[in-house]
């Protein structure tokens, strides 16, 4: 066996024994019971949190644009497109819900409704309170970009798009609906290593071949 036939088959073999990228997590909120509630200020002594599609939502406290907290929130789960999805989405009132995530996801897209109120948003322990999402659009939070490429003007359905490394994740409202949020998976940097080595193995094994 030539010596590059064998450098194929060790990357092969190491390939095989490497994990795969994690799975993308997704909700559209199908999963849950249209209707139900989820209260922060009735939980004791534990936010009523919840998990969807495999994904942990605790409940938070909600800053206001004066920078006072509030506890008397809550997430409902509705069905009617208020976020411009199909079936069900999630409003959300007065709180901030924190995703668990797994691994480091480089980016989160989601569809909104936002109909009054400020918002929140923390990303990586940092957290932003505006008035609507497109005063984030372009801007950098603790090196995650934020693009709002549809709305986000208030009163009206959009898009938010985070892209970067993201260790924690969470967004909030007063008036807010969310839909189809995506968490794009971390690459895994060994793989794709892997896969380079073994083309280059591969394309120099066939020129020793015709050599």
């Amino acid at each position: 066996m030539g010596h590059y036939h064998l450098s194929v088959l060790l990357l092969i073999g190491t390939l095989i024994t490497l994990p795969l990228p994690a799975t993308a997590a997704f909700s559209d909120f199908e999963d849950l019971v249209v209707s139900s509630q989820y209260d922060l200020s009735l939980a004791t002594p534990e936010p009523s949190d919840f998990s969807t599609n495999g994904i942990a939502v605790q409940l938070d406290v909600f800053t206001w644009m004066t920078l006072i907290t509030t506890s008397n929130g809550f997430a409902r789960v509705d069905n009617a497109g208020m976020a411009g999805g199909s079936g069900s989405d999630l409003a959300i009132n007065n709180v901030l819900l924190r995703f668990g995530l797994t691994g480091t996801p480089t980016g989160v897209d989601l569809l909104f409704g936002e109909y009054g109120g400020n918002l929140n948003l923390d990303i990586n322990g940092t957290l932003a309170v505006f008035q609507d999402f497109v005063e984030l659009d372009g801007m950098s939070i603790a090196g995650v970009l934020v693009t709002v490429p549809i709305g986000g003007n208030g009163n009206d359905m959009g898009m938010l798009n985070l892209s970067g490394p993201i260790s924690s994740f969470a967004i909030g409202g007063q008036e807010l609906w969310i839909d189809n949020v995506n968490f794009v998976p971390e690459p895994n940097t060994a793989l794709l290593l892997g896969l380079g080595l073994f083309g280059l193995a591969f394309a120099r094994t066939r020129h020793s071949q015709k050599a």
